[in-house]
């Protein structure tokens, strides 16, 4: 839950710097915040907490390797929309798209991947995306 606590917060004219004593009142930034409704700020921001009820569970957190893979989709996208002028005409791309996703899918089916198998599946997947790119 979140409760919001005025008696710790300093001002920024009261916030002290180790080397320089205070912070300057007519410095920009400090004019700009002063600028700023902290208070409905902090409203807005309570309110979507209170309707969100806090994080969502479904977060994703990507590794390397699922980063590499989703650039590699967009490729082939891209590469898909591209060529649509020219279906009939001319070949489409190699693009390799059943390989590197066999590959990526076995790596994410491993439980605890170890250094060598993050390095080894994000070099494939890096792989897949620079044959499509040259």
């Amino acid at each position: 839950m979140y409760r919001f606590d005025s008696r710790g917060q300093l001002e920024f004219p009261d916030f002290y710097l180790l080397f320089s004593g205070h912070l300057d009142p007519n410095n920009r930034w400090i004019s700009l915040a002063q600028l700023i409704p902290w208070k409905l700020a902090e409203a807005i921001y309570l309110n979507s907490l209170c309707d969100d009820f806090g994080a969502p569970a479904d977060i994703r957190y990507p590794t390397d390797v699922s980063l590499v893979n989703e650039a590699r989709e967009k490729t082939e996208e891209l590469i898909d929309e591209l060529h649509l002028p020219l279906v009939g005409r001319a070949a489409r791309p190699r693009t390799y798209r059943v390989k590197a996703r066999r590959a990526f899918v076995a790596f994410t089916k491993k439980k605890r991947p170890g250094y060598k198998a993050i390095r080894r599946a994000r070099k494939q997947q890096l792989g897949y995306l620079c044959r499509k790119t040259l």
